[in-house]
C-alpha cells in the first residue's frame, strides 16, 4: 500500500508538473503572438506611410503650381491622371487659394481666386470617400474601410492650401491572417516540444517508484 500511495502521488506530482509546463508553453505562445503581430503590423505601417509619402511628392508639387498659378487644368491635364492613377490613388482633394497678380501691361489684376480639384480612383466609392474626407481631420488609418488617410497643408501655397489622399490599406488587413498563420506554425511546434518534454520528465520522476 505505501507503494502503491507513492506511485500515485508521484504520478499526481508528474501530471502536476506536465500541466505547469503546457501552461508556460502557452503563456509564451500567446506573448510570442501578441510581439509578432505588433512587430509585423509596425512594420506594414512604416513600409504604407514611406510609399505614400513618395508617391505623393510630385503630386504636392503639382498642387502648389496649380494653386498657386490658380490653374486647375494642371491637375485635370493627362499627365496629371495619369500620376494619380499610377500612385495608387483612391481619392485626391485639393483645395486652396491662388496668389493673384498686379495689373500689368499685359492684362488686369487677378485677385486671389479659390481652386478645388478631386480625383476619385476607378471602381471607388466617391460618396464614401468624401464622406470620410469630411470626417477626418488629420493623417490616420481608417481600420473600419481599410484607407490610409493623408492630410496636410500645401506649404508653400502663398494664400493658403489643403491636399488630402486616400490610398489603400488592406496589407495591413492582410498582416492579421500572415501572423495567424505564423501563430499556428510556431504553436504547433512549440505545444508538441513541450508536451513531449512534460511526458519526458513524469515519466523520469515516477520511473524510481514503478521500478
Amino acid at each position: 500500500m505505501p507503494i502503491k500511495k507513492a506511485k500515485q502521488r508521484y504520478h499526481s506530482l508528474g501530471s502536476t508538473i506536465l500541466l505547469g509546463i503546457l501552461g508556460t508553453g502557452l503563456a509564451t505562445l500567446l506573448t510570442f503572438s501578441v510581439v509578432l503581430y505588433k512587430v509585423q503590423t509596425d512594420a506594414d505601417e512604416v513600409r504604407l506611410r514611406e510609399t505614400a509619402e513618395a508617391v505623393l511628392q510630385p503630386i504636392i508639387g503639382l498642387a502648389t503650381r496649380a494653386v498657386n498659378g490658380s490653374n486647375v487644368m494642371k491637375l485635370r491635364g493627362r499627365d496629371a491622371q495619369f500620376l494619380y492613377a499610377s500612385s495608387g490613388l483612391k481619392y485626391l482633394a485639393i483645395v486652396g487659394t491662388s496668389k493673384g497678380a498686379p495689373k500689368s501691361a499685359f492684362g488686369k489684376a487677378r485677385p486671389p481666386s479659390p481652386v478645388a480639384y478631386t480625383f476619385i480612383g476607378n471602381g471607388v466609392d466617391g460618396e464614401a470617400m468624401k464622406q470620410l474626407a469630411a470626417n477626418v481631420q488629420q493623417t490616420l488609418i481608417d481600420e473600419e474601410g481599410w484607407n490610409y488617410v493623408v492630410r496636410r497643408t500645401l506649404p508653400d501655397v502663398t494664400n493658403g492650401g489643403e491636399i488630402l489622399a486616400v490610398f489603400s490599406a488592406q496589407s495591413l488587413q492582410g498582416s492579421v491572417w500572415r501572423t495567424v498563420k505564423q501563430v499556428a506554425v510556431v504553436a504547433f511546434v512549440v505545444m508538441g516540444l513541450t508536451l513531449g518534454v512534460g511526458i519526458l520528465i513524469g515519466r523520469w520522476i515516477s520511473r524510481p517508484i514503478v521500478a
